[in-house]
């Protein structure tokens, strides 16, 4: 707090369900059998009892991600490269420094998670791509059209690139619904109708 001169903080934890899950069931599933340490559940909730927030069915990043899109001078402190997707105030380490990652840019990364996919996470985006070659790809033009071009191009439907797409998407403030505390699942302006409603049933009826 004092290295960024901070008036107060906030930790985010995980909520013990993940939306996320509900859209595919690969979601994170390499970590399903992972021995979790003894104290975990008590230290969890001795953090919410002393003021940790947890938003339902979200993970901290998302928590985090509605958190900096709402306030103004809020700072994202985490080693997660994949905070990059959101826009705003962002500190990693000392030697990194504090940096300003503008929309332009956060929506920049989250084009390149979309093609690169995350294999701990467990979604994989296009087979063989890895950052140089989605650099490759989004230095033809950073767009959903040209991102889901490359997958229909590599054999995969527009459904399996929304679902990459939206499993690499941390939430902003404009991709969650403040009244019902549910998540609003990232929709291209260019997504078909039909693909749209059939992953919004997905959501609603899980």
């Amino acid at each position: 707090m004092e290295h960024l001169s901070a008036d107060d903080y906030v930790l985010c934890l995980s909520d013990n369900t993940n939306f996320r899950k509900s859209l595919t069931d690969t979601y994170k599933g390499k970590r399903s059998n992972l021995k979790r340490p003894i104290l975990l559940k008590k230290l969890r909730q001795d953090f919410i009892d002393s003021g940790a927030v947890v938003y339902p069915n979200l993970e901290a990043d998302d928590v985090m991600g509605i958190l900096s899109t709402s306030e103004e001078d809020c700072i994202i402190v985490s080693s997660d490269k994949d905070m990059k997707t959101i826009p705003g105030w962002f500190f990693k380490d000392t030697e990194t420094g504090l940096v300003k990652i503008t929309e332009e840019q956060a929506d920049y990364y989250h084009l390149y998670q979309t093609l690169i996919g995350d294999s701990i996470d467990g979604y994989s985006g296009i087979t063989g791509v890895g950052p140089v070659a989605a650099e490759k790809i989004l230095a033809k033009g950073a767009t959903w059209e040209n991102v889901l071009d490359n997958f229909l191009k590599k054999g995969y439907s527009e459904e399996y690139a929304l679902l990459q797409a939206r499993l690499a998407r941390i939430l902003r403030t404009t991709d969650y619904n403040h009244e019902t505390k549910e998540p609003i699942l990232w929709t291209p302006e260019t997504v078909t109708p039909s693909t749209q409603t059939k992953k919004q049933e997905s959501l609603s009826s899980s």
